[in-house]
């Protein structure tokens, strides 16, 4: 089973705030995708591709594949994915204007999926969208560095939930290849 937003792949949603927020939990020893399709300020269709399967980072012009980080299995989590930063690190030079579709594969339980104008912080989220009193839950944040190397450095790397990425070699110029640090 999938969840596909738009339902029509023809659909865009074209949702221009910035933070995507899933609600989910996920289990152990089961494995998880989420599909992002955003469109860059050129128009284009850029593909982010997450999963709990993948162990390096893989990019190219119009997709990157991103190891999906640990959660702590078994309790909700509020995922925050920054998605200008994300864009603009696995693809230098682009600018992030939409999200055109989602899709998430199991296995999870999704609670609900939201955007934001801004980034939350702990407490910061409407009433009607934070968990109930008493459900033991967390948020982490999905972004790329502050700063990042367009064309000089060796190394750059992106910021995870306390892990990172390391990324070598030139990511101004196409493919991106990297392992787990």
């Amino acid at each position: 089973t999938s969840a596909q937003c738009p339902r029509n792949p023809k659909g865009s949603l074209d949702i221009i705030q910035p933070f995507l927020v899933l609600q989910l939990k996920l289990f152990e020893d089961r494995s998880f995708s989420l599909e992002l399709v955003v469109i860059d300020a050129q128009h284009q269709r850029k593909r982010l591709y997450f999963s709990s399967n993948f162990k390096d980072i893989d990019a190219n012009n119009i997709q990157a594949k991103i190891p999906w980080f640990p959660l702590e299995n078994e309790n909700w989590q509020s995922v925050v994915l920054d998605m200008p930063s994300l864009v603009s690190f696995c693809f230098p030079g682009s600018v992030f204007e939409s999200l055109d579709s989602f899709s998430i594969h199991p296995v999870c339980q999704l609670r609900k999926i939201f955007s934001l104008p801004t980034a939350p912080i702990a407490g910061s989220i409407s009433p009607q969208l934070e968990f109930p009193a008493g459900v033991v839950s967390n948020m982490k944040v999905f972004a790329a560095p502050e700063k990042k190397a367009v064309a000089a450095p060796k190394e750059a790397q992106l910021h995870i939930k306390g892990l990172q990425a390391k990324i070598k070699g030139n990511i101004s110029g196409g493919a991106v290849q990297s392992k787990l640090g």
